[in-house]
């Protein structure tokens, strides 16, 4: 029984615990950002970075609520004075799959995000991105949790000495981001 709890706190401390670290993460740089930066500047960029991280979000949503059979009955991508950016659906209640979907459409965003990512990263940095696959593809096969550390320590140098890219592209990049 022990074994199991273990493994189970785990798996936790891996999803959950991530995620709020993420969050945390997130709200720290943004308070930094606005310290640094002043209310009325910061106000301007981070207007500018939210033009590309809300759409994105927003097309998580509306990707998995075509996934789910849900009907899509307005889409704001852009937040307007009208109000926020949203994606407004509607679904069969009697079709468990639909309604199992409200799930997923929450989850939407990190999906989509993730996805972009990804790929900016794949495209800016290819030798990074690659060697950071095969390690996690390593990581698999040992199972070693304080391998993964190594894993996302080698991307992260990566990403910082990796000059495959133009210098404009990689500042793109970080804009993307």
């Amino acid at each position: 029984m022990q074994p199991f709890l273990y493994v189970f706190a785990q798996m936790i401390l891996y999803t959950v615990g991530a995620m709020i670290a993420c969050g945390l993460a997130i709200e720290i740089c943004y308070q930094l950002w606005f310290l640094l930066m002043g209310r009325r500047a910061g106000r301007i960029y981070w207007a500018l970075t939210s033009c590309v991280g809300t759409p994105v979000h927003e097309l998580g949503h509306a990707i998995m609520c075509v996934l789910f059979g849900h009907r899509i009955e307005a889409i704001r991508l852009f937040p307007t004075k009208a109000g926020g950016a949203l994606v407004e659906h509607s679904y069969n209640k009697g079709n468990w799959y639909a309604a199992f979907g409200n799930l997923w459409i929450s989850l939407g965003p990190m999906i989509s995000g993730l996805a972009v990512i990804i790929g900016v990263l794949y495209w800016v940095y290819p030798v990074s991105m690659e060697s950071f696959g095969s390690s996690v593809g390593e990581l698999w096969q040992t199972g070693n949790a304080a391998d993964a550390w190594q894993c996302i320590r080698g991307l992260l140098l990566g990403l910082l000495t990796e000059q495959s890219s133009a210098l404009w592209l990689r500042i793109v990049a970080v804009f993307l981001l």
